[in-house]
């Protein structure tokens, strides 16, 4: 399916569209599945890269880059997609969108070939922010109606949100046979700079603990002494090779 020439809009952080084009700007060139493609914003500016691009989506209808392939694809269910068939795929405000992202990401690493690229971004709960936001509510995120949404998903896709923190998606990624090079916010926030003494205080603490059990190995741990994540934006996105 293909769809008209007006100018296709961010649907998510344009931040976030600009971190992955500058990510892939150095990498060669090859095939990327955009998922889920919106309205094709980020799809457009891959394929001006030069890179073969295919956009999918729940609401395909909404597409609007032209001359870009679009299929019909719930990332809930089995990709409509042969093994090895990708040599990156960007996956941006998707994946908590999932009911089971562990399965998503295992059929990421299925249809991309052997060394291939994944780009996938998730809800910054690291953020100074969204900490302080924890101790006056008490709450990240509210709640989900399951059977809602599974009666409907298309019409609800854009409300689902599953509470996807950096340590879950790690354990994901790894059972799946991803390896996470980077993770990164999508932008510094210069705003969240007054919060500085919070920040030292969690990283004092951090090396407080640390010191008291050298053997400790936690690695879900490290991003919260990463300036760029602590005083980041609200998405953060995870640079990582199928392996």
């Amino acid at each position: 399916m293909i769809h008209g020439d007006f100018s296709p809009q961010p649907m998510t952080s344009p931040e976030a569209h600009d971190r992955v084009v500058e990510l892939l700007a150095d990498q060669r060139r090859g095939r990327v599945l955009d998922i889920p493609a919106g309205q094709g914003a980020l799809t457009l500016r891959l394929r001006e890269l030069g890179f073969d691009v295919r956009g999918a989506d729940i609401n395909p209808d909404l597409f609007r880059a032209p001359g870009i392939v679009i299929d019909k694809v719930n990332l809930n269910e089995k990709l409509p997609y042969g093994n090895g068939a990708f040599d990156y795929v960007v996956c941006l405000a998707g994946l908590q969108r999932v009911i089971y992202p562990e399965i998503t990401l295992q059929e990421f690493h299925r249809i991309l070939r052997e060394r291939g690229r994944l780009y996938v971004d998730i809800p910054n709960y690291l953020n100074i922010r969204r900490r302080l936001q924890f101790l006056r509510t008490g709450t990240l995120a509210r709640g989900v109606d399951i059977p809602e949404f599974l009666e409907d998903q298309k019409e609800l896709a854009g409300q689902f949100r599953t509470f996807l923190g950096y340590p879950r998606v790690k354990h994901g990624l790894d059972l799946a046979g991803f390896r996470v090079d980077t993770v990164k916010a999508d932008r510094r926030l210069r705003s969240l700079d007054r919060h500085r003494a919070f920040v030292a205080y969690i990283r004092l603490y951090q090396w407080m603990r640390r010191g008291k059990d050298r053997k400790a190995k936690n690695p879900a741990m490290l991003p919260e002494n990463n300036s760029d994540l602590i005083l980041g934006s609200d998405s953060l996105i995870f640079c990582c090779t199928a392996i």
